[in-house]
């Protein structure tokens, strides 16, 4: 039996391609875990794939692992700081953490690299729209925090800790002490 041509082997680029796009069809469908699994194989391909990270955060944050979410957009970032949705996600999953200031800072940022970019009109609303939200969710959490007492204790140095009458006699005892030495040694 004569075997047939054998098929080329995919290239890197093809596999990360492929398995990005069957992570893309299963996100569409629901299955997020599932997606997760074949962007996480598409970044065994090739750890610099940005759109591999933004993805899987984007998964992490349907299934509400939002510390999972902030690590794979730090990540997609550190290959791409201009990344605008990166930006967009990570502040979704620090305002998910209470980190507020954060996201607000992240928001801040991805709108600076949509105007550099001269994104689209709709990608520069949503940034718009998410700032909004977080600047209302950071004062909400500011007027909801617990007004706390703190007690503090004044710690003073040991010579002052001293009763007015005893600094006062240490103060004179180290006169006499002064004078003394001074008279012992007259100068030449």
């Amino acid at each position: 039996v004569v075997a047939g041509p054998r098929p080329a082997l995919k290239t890197a680029a093809e596999r990360e391609t492929e398995e990005r796009e069957k992570g893309n069809a299963l996100f569409k469908s629901g299955e997020y875990a599932k997606a997760t699994k074949c962007y996480t194989a598409c970044l065994g391909i090739s750890n610099r794939s940005v759109a591999a990270f933004s993805n899987r955060a984007m998964c992490w944050i349907k299934l509400k692992e939002w510390r999972k979410a902030e690590v794979d957009c730090t990540l997609a970032l550190q290959v791409d700081k201009g990344h605008v949705k990166s930006y967009q996600r990570r502040a979704a999953a620090r305002n998910a953490l209470g980190m507020h200031r954060a996201a607000l800072a992240d928001l801040s940022e991805g709108s600076a690299h949509c105007d550099k970019q001269g994104a689209n009109a709709s990608q520069t609303k949503a940034l718009a729209i998410e700032l909004r939200k977080t600047k209302e969710l950071l004062r909400s959490a500011m007027r909801n925090a617990s007004k706390v007492r703190v007690a503090v204790q004044v710690v003073h140095h040991p010579d002052e800790r001293q009763q007015p009458r005893e600094r006062k006699a240490a103060k004179q005892q180290k006169e006499v002490r002064t004078r003394a030495s001074s008279q012992s040694n007259p100068p030449p």
